[in-house]
């Protein structure tokens, strides 16, 4: 026999009505304006033997609360890529979780788009006690340095 959709468009309509609005909302929500600020400015450095060579042969740069290693690209890299090491002896999980997040943002907003290149940051336990301005200034300045 004939199935229900195929007796009576009207019987059909309220499914198809509700099955396009959830894909055209989808679609709004995929379709807002791309805004500059969202967009990362770096990578992230994922291998262990990446570390290890910022570490070994990475320009070193140290401050009261933190270690930044900076090198210059490979061919290969999309951009500029961080890594950023927090060590347990900084605090719990939580602290370090919160210190790595706080260094990415500083990171997003300090780091210049236009040059490429290599950084790995190793945080210091002191840096659980800093405040996120104080953290800012202490990246900017470094940054400014290396």
């Amino acid at each position: 026999g004939a199935s229900a959709c195929t007796d009576s468009w009207s019987a059909c309509a309220p499914k198809q009505a509700v099955r396009c609005s959830r894909v055209a909302g989808r679609r709004a929500v995929i379709a807002l304006p791309f805004s500059e600020s969202l967009v990362r400015r770096f990578a992230a450095l994922r291998r262990q033997a990446d570390f290890a060579r910022l570490r070994r042969q990475g320009q070193r740069l140290s401050t009261q609360s933190l270690t930044i290693y900076r090198s210059e690209p490979l061919s290969r890299d999309p951009g500029t890529l961080v890594g950023i090491t927090v060590n347990k002896s900084v605090g719990g999980a939580v602290v370090r979780n919160r210190l790595r997040r706080r260094i990415a943002a500083i990171m997003q907003e300090a780091l210049p788009s236009g040059s490429p290149m290599r950084l790995l940051v190793v945080v210091r336990p002191s840096a659980a006690e800093r405040s996120f301005g104080d953290l800012r200034t202490e990246v900017t300045s470094a940054l400014a340095r290396a």
